[in-house]
């Protein structure tokens, strides 16, 4: 009998210390300490709903990298963005976010080359829509961009032949072709 009550209260005293350590690992969780709270509830072995609380500590830890890939993806940095957002996986929609800042880039690219190409520089516009080829209008106006550096550089004197040593040759026969 007495080794029954030394027993029981050797089960009690390791009770008790099980739920000050889950109380502690319940402090880190809701502290977003998740990969403290994680070590700090498997040690527990599966002591009430440690389980469940491991679980909650990952889904804290996806949530905040998410977090921070949206915000990365508002401040303009789409290629960090998309780093965060590919790590996370089928988190969320972590996969039409990803779509998200590569067509959000190719609008900065595409704004870029249009800004070059009213700025005149109509080789390095041609090169920029080039890049982003299959993005809205870009291969249309990177065949006109290489039209209008062609009509630029044979218009001056001596023509700049640079700039035409510089066009794709299908880019060159090809508007020789509809000029002549």
């Amino acid at each position: 009998h007495d080794l029954i009550i030394k027993m029981t209260k050797n089960i009690s005293k390791e009770l008790d210390s099980l739920d000050v350590a889950y109380e502690a690992a319940e402090a880190l969780l809701y502290d977003k300490q998740y990969e403290e709270a994680i070590s700090a509830f498997e040690a527990l072995n599966g002591h009430r709903d440690s389980e469940k609380r491991i679980n909650e500590a990952y889904e804290g830890i996806l949530s905040e990298q998410y977090n921070e890939a949206d915000s990365l993806m508002q401040a303009g940095d789409y290629y960090g963005a998309i780093e965060v957002f590919d790590a996370l996986g089928q988190y969320q929609d972590s996969a039409e976010k990803i779509d998200l800042c590569y067509q959000l880039i190719n609008e900065e690219l595409y704004q870029s080359a249009y800004q070059l190409l009213n700025e005149r520089d109509y080789l390095e516009a041609a090169n920029a829509f080039q890049k982003i080829d299959d993005y809205r209008d870009s291969s249309d106006l990177t065949e006109q961009a290489y039209s209008l550096a062609i009509d630029s550089a044979l218009s001056e004197t001596p023509i700049d032949t640079s700039v035409l040593d510089s066009i794709p040759d299908s880019y060159y026969h090809s508007h020789l072709d509809q000029c002549y």
